[in-house]
């Protein structure tokens, strides 16, 4: 059993080249979900978990708690000996951690588990180069390539020169939950965006994780003596930082969560599903432990971890009953497959309900929206030699899919159809991009355009409001929404969640913040 995340619903048809790419993109701000990790939690029984903890650990890089404290508490750490992944990395985009953070990620110590693999990182590499090709053909800046290209840095070698040269005209910043995945990942995107292949030579035992003919990713192919860093990831302080909510302010999500889950209807529907969740806890009984539940109701495990279970294990090839009391037996085996799409489907359900909760909505993602929308309004006013933003938000599954729930993707708002179920898999990609059209004035017009994966979506709001739209107001596509279209969005869904206006305070700093029972 295949679970996929359908691609074929983000839009109503089949976009045009013109809407995918037209006019000269001016700024840019990515949401990216991390790359493929190893599960959160073991679900094995007590004597399988020193094995699969020892097979998880052959599929990450060497980064260990000991590693990520010290690189929590020093950006510019060059590493050790047995310098890490993170180490490595971090001598080009070291990560700047705000000291309200307790000096430590938040996912470092249930290693092997949570952690970026070695497939992870190759995603988020390859996911920046991607990126590079674009903006080098699509960006402000293409007439200026060319004329670059016939007149190399020669001092800093073509490599460190292709990053000197996207930072010649994008303004690159990067920010990160305070998870070393989260940030590992952004690091790993601006070695692909940069072109700087920093990413440390390391050996992986699965053929399948690597393009290399021999089974191993890529070796470096030669020492490049960087000169200084091109871009830091920033975990801000939580009082600031916009992309989790639920580090944020613990104390109002549970509380809004635990409305939604106490409506009869969320009630209902999920005790429907006790029985299949009853199954599964057969096979996994670490499931039904006390504390393994999320947030309530009566179906009894946390769907999260359920559901990570089968992803991790068909990401890597892994039988579904492996390192369990089962793993010897066929019917079991086929049993998990055929639990393994309902399991999801249930998850996405919950969170449907949750984010169809305006309160719950706002105040997971009107705060990253706000952010984006207020530096999307002032760049239309830059001067023609000033850097323009390409701003990267490493984050979540949830947090993209609450951005999508947010701004009213079209594919999400019908219940009767499946496209509900979608689910944002691992290096998925939310884009937004200012685009100056030629207007025949000085400074041209500008849209916003929504990239999914690479692809436009439309937006309920927009369709509404071009079948609204008289000959005279335009012809603009439901592909593409104005400035102040996008801010009216925003504005709708603050008020719409009470939060017009206001400022969410930071919860008790005693509350404990790990909810990565929430944050796949």
């Amino acid at each position: 059993m295949m679970i996929r995340a359908s691609m074929r619903h983000y839009s109503a048809s089949s976009p045009s080249c013109l809407e995918s790419n037209s006019g000269t993109v001016e700024g840019v701000w990515v949401f990216h979900r991390h790359g493929d990790r190893t599960p959160c939690r073991p679900l094995c029984p007590e004597s399988q978990l020193e094995a699969e903890s020892a097979f998880w650990r052959t599929r990450k890089p060497a980064v260990g708690e000991q590693d990520a404290d010290s690189a929590h508490e020093s950006a510019s750490a060059s590493g050790s000996a047995s310098a890490s992944a993170y180490h490595k990395l971090n001598e080009l985009y070291p990560a700047s951690v705000h000291q309200n953070n307790n000096e430590q990620f938040l996912d470092v110590h249930r290693e092997p588990f949570g952690f970026l693999t070695y497939r992870g990182m190759e995603q988020m590499k390859k996911t920046g180069e991607r990126f590079r090709i674009r903006y080098d053909q699509y960006g402000h800046h293409q007439g200026s390539i060319k004329r670059l290209d016939e007149h190399e840095d020669q001092d800093h070698g073509q490599e460190a020169s292709a990053a000197h040269r996207f930072l010649d005209f994008w303004d690159v910043r990067a920010f990160s939950t305070n998870y070393l995945r989260t940030v590992l990942s952004a690091q790993c995107f601006l070695d692909g965006l940069m072109g700087t292949d920093a990413s440390p030579s390391l050996t992986n035992p699965d053929k399948s994780n690597s393009s290399s003919p021999h089974g191993h990713p890529h070796p470096h192919p030669h020492p490049h003596p960087h000169p200084h860093p091109h871009v830091e990831v920033h975990v801000r302080d939580r009082a600031n930082d916009t992309l989790n909510a639920f580090d944020r302010n613990p104390d109002l999500m549970m509380d809004l969560v635990s409305d939604v889950v106490a409506t009869p209807e969320f009630t209902k529907q999920d005790a429907a599903a006790a029985p299949l969740a009853a199954r599964l806890a057969k096979f996994l009984p670490a499931l039904s432990k006390k504390g393994q539940r999320l947030f309530g109701g009566p179906s009894g495990i946390n769907w999260i971890y359920a559901t990570d279970h089968f992803v991790c294990r068909q990401a890597h090839d892994l039988p579904f009953s492996k390192f369990s009391t089962h793993e010897d037996d066929v019917e079991a085996e086929h049993t998990m497959q055929a639990m393994a799409q309902p399991i999801s489907s249930h998850l996405a359900w919950r969170f449907r309900q949750w984010y169809k909760s305006p309160p719950l909505l706002a105040a997971i993602a009107a705060p990253p929206l706000r952010e984006i929308e207020r530096q999307i309004r002032v760049t239309p006013y830059l001067l023609p030699d000033e850097k323009r933003p390409f701003v990267i938000y490493s984050c979540h599954d949830v947090t993209i899919l609450s951005l999508l729930y947010g701004i009213g993707a079209e594919f999400l708002q019908d219940d009767e159809k499946g496209d509900w179920r979608f689910w944002p898999s691992y290096a998925t990609t939310l884009v937004f991009e200012l685009v100056r059209l030629d207007s025949g004035d000085e400074r041209g017009s500008h849209v916003l355009r929504v990239l999914l994966n690479g692809n436009p979506i439309r937006l309920s709001p927009m369709v509404k409001r071009r079948q609204q739209m008289t000959q005279k107001e335009g012809n603009i596509s439901p592909l593409m929404m104005t400035t102040k279209e996008f801010c009216d969005i925003i504005k709708d869904l603050e008020i719409a969640g009470g939060m017009h206006g206001k400022k969410i305070e930071v919860d008790d700093p005693t509350t404990k913040r790990d909810f990565s029972g929430w944050t796949g």
